[in-house]
């Protein structure tokens, strides 16, 4: 493995195969977890920017055969959503993906404007309700795209949507916990924090009320900035409510439906949109 950066204080922390970053100058680390790096990148040939998130083989479960080559299942799902419909435009598009010696690694197109929500949450605490409601409108058509293609993301989170604070514009990204489309799943993967009390309760959850869920944590914390719940308070769904004193009566009725601790009364996804606060 060499190491071949033009960013100096990266070059200590960035080590791949040639064969599979030949083709692109990184110029910095975004992240590194268990989950895979991610690159801050341009193509040697135009300059293009790109990001590029690289995972290694070892860490790599489960593959689909793309002309017989075997290829990470996130790369696949995330393929799969971004198809190139409007339906598709809150997601980030990956251009192309490389097999290297010992590790993936998958070129996705970049917004120098846009942060992710976490970092924004961070910095401004709280958003205001029309923005809030412009995103989470943005990232439930991500996430309705998701399952008409037969995917379900099953992390959305402030860390995975991209937002640009200017137009508002909001994308989806990380499909590193996507998996097919069923009636219902019996296994974790995701966050924690954003996981429904049918999940701690009865070790269960279904796509379409995950997603719900998770789109009312996140407004949660647009429009608070704070999550509703700690992981031991999920399964009783104890939320502390004295971060909602300044919310309007159409914010609080999205987040009480979006976050009904009942599964069969949670609103439903096909029916987010029609309610008031989405409507305003």
């Amino acid at each position: 493995m060499d190491v071949c950066v033009s960013n100096k204080k990266a070059s200590s922390l960035v080590q791949y195969d040639d064969d599979i970053f030949g083709a692109f100058e990184v110029t910095k680390v975004i992240s590194n977890t268990q989950n895979g790096i991610i690159y801050e990148s341009k193509r040697r040939t135009n300059d293009s920017q790109l990001v590029i998130k690289q995972i290694a083989k070892k860490s790599v479960r489960n593959f689909y055969l793309i002309h017989g080559q075997p290829c990470p299942a996130e790369f696949v799902y995330h393929f799969t959503a971004s198809a190139k419909e409007k339906a598709a435009k809150s997601i980030v598009t990956p251009h192309e993906w490389i097999e290297g010696t010992d590790s993936y690694i998958m070129v996705m197109e970049r917004h120098r404007q846009m942060i992710d929500l976490f970092e924004a949450s961070q910095k401004y605490q709280i958003f205001p309700e029309k923005f809030g409601r412009e995103v989470t409108l943005q990232i439930l058509a991500a996430a309705r795209h998701c399952l008409k293609v037969g995917i379900l993301h099953r992390d959305i989170k402030d860390e995975n949507v991209l937002v640009d604070l200017k137009t508002g514009e909001a994308l989806l990204i990380d499909f590193g916990c996507a998996c097919e489309v069923r009636e219902e799943y019996t296994s974790f993967c995701g966050t924690s924090e954003y996981y429904p009390p049918e999940w701690y309760r009865h070790g269960r959850y279904a796509p379409g009320p995950l997603c719900v869920w998770q789109l009312g944590c996140l407004l949660y914390i647009l429009l608070t900035g704070a999550i509703p719940f700690e992981k031991e308070d999920i399964r009783e769904a104890k939320r502390a409510t004295k971060y909602e004193k300044h919310l309007s009566y159409d914010a609080l009725e999205a987040i009480n439906a979006m976050l009904e601790p009942e599964e069969s009364k949670r609103v439903k996804l096909d029916d987010l949109d029609k309610l008031s606060f989405f409507k305003s």
